[in-house]
């Protein structure tokens, strides 16, 4: 079935290496990297979070969907080298499509999510398309041109374009079919998820290099960065390491009890129950290696042996992660 954007009075339808973004207020972020440039979003994880729980997961590859090639569910990023099948010059852009003909449903639909307080009441709003049936939303979305006051508690909305608004105008005025397809495929090369944390009230320095963002966690944990689908975390000499409680979505750490040296910890999420994929560490250079699984919904955590090499792996939850500490 074909997903579309319904809008009233007409027949318009619904539904590089990343640039690092300017700098952003604390908050969850969606950097998309298009053919055409840059666009950045901050996503609203905190009024729609299970629609920017799915979006997440479908960007970073940790969430099933249904391939149209093998017509199996598969685990890896979703919005890496796809199109946009779908513009529309003062309405919207829309993408999320493997096939790029927006008839794909992506093998399951999640709840729609309308907060009172969201409205199509201005440009760049981030949106999860549907095919005009409440609930109906999975992986297709839309950023919108223009306001859209008649997408009001039709489509769920998930985001708010911050940078980047003249890329999406420049697309939705691209030449297209009678279809409104782009003659010449404007692709959406990937999506890379990024956390800005609030800077620490304590003795971390306020910067620690380009691309680090400070962790709220004080001096316990200097910076983390994601890298390839990768949370990077460097940590202060002297950091507790023992004990680490990671929240799933927000990629922070809150560490508890023993010692680190001046070292980095690289972690990535397995898509396999009960496996975690291993890391590649330089020629002597690992230090720990950590299990974590998930705890509950929203947190994993890790406990380090007494011997400061090995590692017991907290068996909770659905995934397991593997973190490898760096001298």
């Amino acid at each position: 079935m074909r997903t579309l954007l319904v809008a009233a009075l007409t027949s318009i339808p619904c539904f590089a290496q990343t640039k690092e973004p300017p700098k952003l207020p604390p908050g969850l972020y969606a950097v998309f990297n298009t053919s055409m440039g840059t666009i950045t979003a901050e996503l609203y994880e905190k009024v729609t979070p299970n629609t920017v729980r799915n979006f997440v997961g479908l960007a970073r590859g940790t969430k099933p969907w249904l391939d149209p090639k093998v017509r199996q569910l598969v685990m890896r990023p979703l919005y890496d080298n796809i199109t946009f099948h779908r513009v529309i010059p003062d309405f919207m852009i829309q993408t999320g499509d493997p096939t790029g003909t927006g008839a794909h449903n992506c093998g399951f639909t999640i709840p729609d999510e309308f907060v009172p307080t969201l409205k199509f009441d201005r440009p760049g709003r981030l949106a999860m398309a549907n095919i005009g049936a409440r609930n109906s939303g999975g992986c297709q979305f839309f950023i919108t041109e223009a306001p859209y006051p008649a997408g009001n508690n039709m489509y769920t909305i998930f985001g708010q374009v911050v940078d980047g608004q003249p890329v999406v105008s420049k697309i939705a005025h691209v030449i297209r079919d009678d279809k409104d397809k782009p003659r010449f495929p404007v692709k959406l090369i990937n999506v890379n998820v990024m956390r800005v944390a609030a800077a620490p009230e304590s003795r971390v320095p306020a910067s620690t290099g380009a691309g680090f963002y400070i962790n709220p966690a004080g001096d316990l944990l200097t910076s983390y960065q994601l890298v390839q689908g990768c949370a990077e975390v460097r940590m202060s000499t002297g950091a507790k390491l023992d004990i680490a409680i990671f929240d799933r979505q927000n990629d922070l750490a809150l560490l508890r009890s023993g010692k680190a040296t001046e070292s980095f910890a690289v972690f990535r999420e397995s898509g396999a129950e009960g496996a975690a994929e291993p890391l590649t560490a330089p020629s002597g250079a690992i230090k720990a290696s950590i299990a974590m699984g998930f705890l509950e919904a929203n947190h994993v955590a890790f406990t380090k042996n007494p011997d400061g090499v090995a590692a017991t792996p907290v068996e909770a939850g659905k995934y397991t992660v593997e973190i490898q500490c760096f001298k």
